[in-house]
């Protein structure tokens, strides 16, 4: 668990980025130690069944690879649930060529395990691990913003974006 914090540290203070030129590793490194940890915690105390444990990791690293680190140029202990909000409600909907609930909640739901770990590692704080989860649960808006995606007419893609703009 040592390894684990001084990776933390370093990403927190210098950035992912600024971390991977000087140790010349790529910041999925950091990230695939920290899931693996992560799946670890899921399953040897949480009882989560290893495949269920690898879907929960992939969604949280799909999230922090694809959005976090390049979109938004954060590091994971810089995330507050508005991006998770601007994430699923949004970005992924544009992003993806079949947008579905199904897969969203699996990365929403690794997510906030993510950062539930994170907390209880003290890595972020509870209220960000809790504002994650409660914004991860909000299925009913993220459903009926694909809905309205899919809904979308002539002119319709403003108003679509400007209700959850990125």
């Amino acid at each position: 668990m040592a390894h684990l914090r001084v990776i933390a540290v370093a990403i927190g203070r210098k950035g992912a980025e600024i971390w991977a030129k000087e140790t010349n590793l790529q910041p999925v490194h950091c990230n695939v130690d920290l899931l693996r940890h992560l799946y670890q915690e899921l399953v040897q105390k949480k009882g989560v069944q290893p495949e269920q444990a690898g879907e929960r990791c992939h969604g949280a690293d799909y999230f922090l690879r694809e959005f976090v680190i390049p979109e938004r140029h954060k590091n994971l202990f810089e995330v507050e649930a508005i991006d998770l909000l601007q994430f699923a409600g949004h970005w992924y909907i544009i992003r993806t060529p079949e947008p579905n609930l199904t897969e969203l909640k699996k990365i929403l739901t690794g997510t906030a395990e993510l950062y539930n770990y994170l907390a209880s590692q003290k890595m972020v704080s509870q209220k960000t691990a809790d504002a994650i989860t409660t914004q991860s649960e909000a299925l009913d808006y993220f459903q009926k913003r694909i809905d309205a995606f899919w809904a979308i007419e002539g002119e319709g893609y403003d108003t679509w974006r400007d209700a959850c703009p990125l």
